[in-house]
């Protein structure tokens, strides 16, 4: 038997606001005391978290060209 997910759909916004200040997809387990494997696990599980993975990438491409650029 499978143990329960730690998944909470709270995880999507903090996911982007993550991702949004530069952090990358992997760095997120942290804030949520899951490995690698359990956050890529809720992408191909949770419609939500992937789609909340899709915005996050495209925030943090974002965040890092406006850095690259102002410099």
């Amino acid at each position: 038997m499978a143990r329960p997910s730690k998944y909470k759909p709270e995880y999507c916004e903090m996911l982007i606001k993550h991702m949004e200040s530069g952090y990358d997809f992997e760095s997120f387990g942290k804030i949520c005391r899951v490995g690698r494997a359990s956050i890529y696990r809720w992408v191909d599980s949770f419609e939500e978290f992937r789609d909340a993975k899709s915005i996050g990438m495209a925030c943090n491409s974002y965040y890092w060209q406006t850095i690259l650029i102002d410099q």
